[in-house]
């Protein structure tokens, strides 16, 4: 496991459960996504509560703290939505508390390059929706 820690970023990562039944993320502003559409079939998406093991973080890069935000002295917290895919790998990042343009594209480009072991359902891995607060200090 690798946690890449910065001096200015610390990270909370949040494993929440969706409405039962509900098969997607809450409704939110997509930023960004990590794989676009490529015609394959999308996989059913859990709520937490749903699976037998949640997903575990085995890479979380902290995001770049850019330099405009920096020079502002530009603090605070970026809340986001995704889904971990049952492959590990994120998708469907979305902004669900903002902070600035800036420090939220530093956090949806950090979650995009993250790495989970797949959260679990009947020893099966399984998509799961989860949030993170990414803290932006100085």
């Amino acid at each position: 496991m690798r946690l890449d820690k910065g001096p200015f970023v610390f990270l909370l990562i949040l494993v929440t459960g969706i409405a039962r039944g509900q098969t997607s993320a809450p409704s939110a502003p997509q930023v960004g996504t990590s794989n676009g559409s490529s015609g394959v079939p999308a996989e059913r998406t859990y709520a937490a509560d749903e699976c037998d093991k949640p997903p575990r973080y085995i890479y979380v890069r902290s995001p770049d703290y850019p330099d405009t935000a920096r020079k502002a002295r530009k603090q605070g917290n970026v809340r986001v939505g995704f889904i971990v895919g049952s492959n590990g790998l994120t998708r469907e990042i979305r902004i669900l508390r903002s902070l600035s343009p800036d420090l939220d594209h530093a956090a949806v480009e950090a979650v995009k390059k993250w790495r989970f072991e797949p959260a679990k359902k009947n020893k099966e891995s399984v998509a799961v929706h989860i949030e993170a607060e990414i803290n932006f200090t100085m």
